[in-house]
């Protein structure tokens, strides 16, 4: 069994796989101080609820933008597994180009995004990844990474109303059943979704414009959640990162 990681900073998405595909996943909050005897325990979890021994592992993988706890899931996979994770990197054989101005600056989770999505679907896509930041990811023709835009996500939004307004309340996540709010609940949540769900959308028809034909739409993230019903003419992947993920280790393991 291989365990994969993309670690976020919000969420931690964690994918088991097995010979034949996803056996089971989960995500938890990013802790902002995580401790070896923290990740050592989701270990144990993990293998409790899918009943499988530690032997059983064959290896350990992972998609990170949060050093901290980048370093405490290495550490505690090499003391619980014995195993040394592989890290997504844009020094690995990902099978696909990278043509931006700087490689290096891509982030571990959209390099993950861009070769789930490039098995999925070959080419000629555009994938909006809802997570903390909004990432929009262009494939071309043969798969290869085109360039991106990056924006606020929902739980960034939500949170600066909040913080930088003197009586704007933090609302919980609610999809209004109508455009225009009546009360202020109602009023925030209606631009959380519908205006970030308006905005990907519409940055997806810009960048179809300029690429020059139509493209395939790809919704993956932490918060795509709540908004996938407002995206119809999307694909939804939840998992999308983590099979990427795995699908470089499988590569550079064979390498």
């Amino acid at each position: 069994m291989l365990i994969c990681f993309d670690i976020g900073n919000s969420t931690v998405s964690i994918g088991c796989f097995g010979d034949n595909g996803l056996l089971y996943a989960t995500s938890i909050p990013s802790n902002p101080r995580p401790n070896i005897e923290q990740w050592e325990g989701v270990f144990e979890a993990l293998l409790k609820y899918g009943k499988k021994e530690r032997y059983e592992v064959t290896g350990v993988a992972y998609s990170s933008v949060v050093p901290d706890i980048e370093e405490k899931v290495k550490e505690a996979a090499i003391s619980y597994f014995g195993l040394e994770p592989y890290s997504v990197t844009i020094a690995s054989d990902l099978g696909l180009r990278v043509n931006v101005d700087h490689p290096e600056e891509v982030g571990a989770d959209l390099l993950s995004d861009a070769v789930a999505a490039k098995k999925i679907s070959g080419g000629d896509t555009v994938i909006v990844d809802m997570g903390t930041a909004t990432k929009i990811i262009l494939l071309g023709e043969e798969g290869s990474f085109e360039g991106c835009t990056i924006g606020v996500g929902p739980g960034i939004a939500k949170k600066a109303l909040n913080l930088d307004t003197a009586a704007l309340p933090e609302v919980e996540f609610s999809l209004p059943k109508k455009v225009l709010g009546k009360n202020t609940h109602d009023s925030i949540n209606s631009a959380l979704f519908y205006g970030l769900s308006a905005e990907a959308r519409g940055l997806c028809d810009m960048i179809e414009r300029e690429y020059g034909k139509p493209l395939h739409r790809v919704l993956t993230g932490g918060y795509a959640n709540l908004i996938k019903e407002l995206l119809g003419e999307f694909s939804f992947y939840p998992d999308l990162a983590l099979y990427g993920v795995r699908e470089v280790y499988l590569r550079n393991k064979k390498a």
